[in-house]
């Protein structure tokens, strides 16, 4: 391994120990935030220094970088089978960082400061119950994410639609029978990513509040990422959310073709 690009892997683990960027950022000072600021500054790191000059270098230091950054995931416990899956989705989400900042200079202040919003003031809303709860909630302790991920088993319909209404995006990765679920975020203006094994995206496909995703976690988290990126600059018109079926309908109609009644 190349020791000469040790200082500049140094220098970029060090701008993540400034406290107060966490604060302004509102995040939480642990290993998955601090890898998250390292990835955005090492991203803007390769843009300043981006030309056909330096191509082989910044390859080197890439290269180097993400080394280190393995070693150190394997250092707080992870072992050989899950270690790739973690790297490919850190080196997915650092691209898509790469790919955001790509014309930085040419950008307002304001949508500078609206690509940042989606580091400082995101939350994940977990609903429902399975037998993978318990393995989220464990993860979540060890990766100290409790004031950023919150879990719900059961709750009414005033408590669902006052969490609807906290949320900017709705995530759908698991395979929904009847697609209820779907409805009720695009029903409160929410885009949605949802999987394509979930039946009622046949009939959302053509919606532009609606991206479908493989069922595929990697491809689901792409997905997300390039959701996001697309709607912060702007969003669909709200004439497609006007023919959605009502959920009376859309649950009489599911009935019918299932034989209930």
């Amino acid at each position: 391994m190349n020791k000469k690009y040790l200082y500049i892997y140094n220098n970029l683990i060090n701008f993540t120990r400034n406290k107060d960027l966490y604060k302004s950022l509102d995040r939480d000072d642990n290993f998955s935030d601090r890898l998250t600021l390292f990835l955005l500054h090492f991203a803007f790191f390769l843009k300043n220094f981006k030309n056909e000059e330096n191509k082989i270098i910044l390859q080197e230091i890439y290269d180097f970088n993400f080394r280190q950054l393995e070693l150190s995931i394997r250092e707080i416990g992870y072992g050989d089978q899950s270690i790739n899956k973690k790297m490919k989705d850190y080196i997915n989400l650092f691209h898509s960082m790469v790919s955001d900042i790509h014309f930085w200079k040419n950008l307002s202040r304001t949508q500078k400061l609206e690509k940042f919003s989606i580091f400082s003031k995101s939350r994940l809303h977990i609903c429902g119950d399975g037998e993978e709860k318990k393995l989220l909630i464990s993860k979540c302790n060890k990766h100290q994410t409790k004031n950023k991920i919150f879990f719900y088993t059961f709750i009414n319909d005033n408590k669902i639609k006052k969490l609807l209404n906290k949320n900017s995006i709705g995530l759908i990765p698991a395979v929904q029978g009847y697609g209820l679920p779907a409805l009720e975020f695009l029903y409160c203006g929410i885009p949605i990513v949802i999987n394509k094994a979930s039946r009622i995206s046949e009939i959302l496909k053509k919606n532009p509040w609606v991206t479908i995703s493989k069922n595929d976690k990697n491809n689901f988290f792409m997905n997300t990422i390039k959701m996001i990126n697309k709607f912060s600059k702007s969003m669909p018109k709200n004439n497609f959310l006007d023919k959605l079926p009502s959920s009376k309908k859309w649950t009489h109609d599911i009935g019918k073709v299932c034989q209930w009644w």
